[in-house]
């Protein structure tokens, strides 16, 4: 009876250290690139600048060369560049990550504008559109990391 459940104890064991080399996670095994915040406010009535995180995930600890990820600027038809919004000098397409960096700024000043108009669609959409590496996804759905990111303008904070 001693010697079967040895042989058993044998058994799982070797069953056990066969199957752990064979998991992989898929979610994890693949790079990707993702806006970290959450959708915002901002007001017309104070000039501001507000900074998004872009952020790199990979299962590599680096890359041999510069990552470019590139982005789009999708305004309503209330907001225009130059007079609601400007991009920071730094923070335009495409944002790069360089080695060993793996979250880079993105940075949008807020202008004060007198013919703002509250009754237009007053987003800014950013959405991450490609890379330099074929195989970079933008954004991972099966951990709701995303690829766009929404800015609300109002005209005064309630």
């Amino acid at each position: 009876m001693k010697r079967i459940f040895l042989l058993f104890i044998a058994a799982w064991a070797a069953l056990g250290l066969v199957s752990c080399g064979g998991f992989e996670d898929p979610v994890l095994d693949n790079s990707f690139v993702y806006i970290a915040d959450s959708d915002d406010v901002v007001y017309n009535d104070k000039e501001t600048t507000t900074t998004l995180f872009v952020t790199l995930s990979t299962p590599k600890t680096g890359f041999d060369a510069t990552v470019e990820v590139y982005y789009e600027l999708i305004p309503g038809n209330g907001l225009k560049e130059g007079v609601d919004f400007r991009i920071k000098q730094g923070s335009e397409s495409p944002l790069k990550f360089t080695t060993g960096n793996f979250v880079v700024p993105m940075k949008i000043e807020w202008l004060k504008n007198p013919s703002f108009d509250s009754s237009k669609d007053n987003t800014l959409k950013i959405k991450l559109t490609g890379s330099n590496l074929a195989y970079l996804q933008m954004g991972n759905s099966k951990l709701n990391y995303k690829s766009t990111f929404v800015f609300t303008k109002k005209a005064t904070k309630n």
